[in-house]
């Protein structure tokens, strides 16, 4: 497999960046983000679960992000619990590299087409079991 690495250009000393790397189809790349990322907890809500973030800009605001995963996600079994708070710390990351912070908003849903994405990238033990 042929690997490439593209970042953004370096941020100046002493700024704080996130270092991301990710796969975008056979290739692997690499970004420097300037902000930083907390999670901050799950929330259980009646039929849906809140995965809330804190993400500190370049300019230094701070925003909190939710995602939200239905829980009909879990009930089909195409998610475990476990694997949720990793699959939103990705998913925010990955919109992260395209928008900015605003533009992101305070709420994003979590899709099947998500966790399946997610799945590609990141088998569980069950499904690396199957093989």
């Amino acid at each position: 497999m042929r690997t490439r690495e593209s970042s953004i250009p370096s941020r100046p000393p002493g700024s704080k960046a996130l270092l991301v790397c990710f796969r975008l189809g056979d290739f692997f790349v690499k970004a420097n983000l300037p902000i930083r990322v907390r999670y901050v907890g799950v929330f259980p809500k009646n039929g849906y679960r809140e995965y809330d973030f804190l993400v500190e800009a370049e300019d230094k605001t701070i925003h909190q992000i939710v995602l939200v995963i239905d829980d009909v996600l879990f009930l089909e079994k195409q998610l475990m619990f476990q694997e949720a708070p990793d699959l939103c710390y990705q998913k925010l990351r990955m919109n992260l590299i395209d928008e900015t912070v605003a533009q992101i908003g305070a709420r994003v849903r979590v899709t099947p087409l998500d966790v399946a994405s997610y799945r590609d990238s990141h088998p569980s033990a069950k499904s690396r079991n199957r093989r």
